[in-house]
């Protein structure tokens, strides 16, 4: 079971790439997905300079991106 955990891991990883470099870097950071560490849109906001605002309206963009249904059929597929 882990290794399909792992696998699902990896697609989602994958699908990141489809994601623009700002859209995915707010993610990573966002939820700790690099560094195990999440931060609050705050954190992140001083971190690339823009507002809260800005974070949030990126993260809510890219998590739609993520669920629309091409993409999440492909982190979900051959689970």
């Amino acid at each position: 079971e882990n290794l399909n955990d792992l696998n699902v891991i990896n697609r989602f990883l994958d699908s990141l790439s489809d994601l623009s470099e700002r859209e995915e870097a707010v993610l990573l950071t966002r939820y700790g997905i690099e560094d195990g560490q999440p931060k609050s849109a705050k954190e992140v906001s001083f971190i690339y300079g823009v507002s809260e605002v800005t974070i949030r309206r990126v993260e809510s963009v890219a998590i739609k991106k993520l669920r629309h249904p091409t993409r999440y059929n492909r982190i979900k597929e051959k689970e």
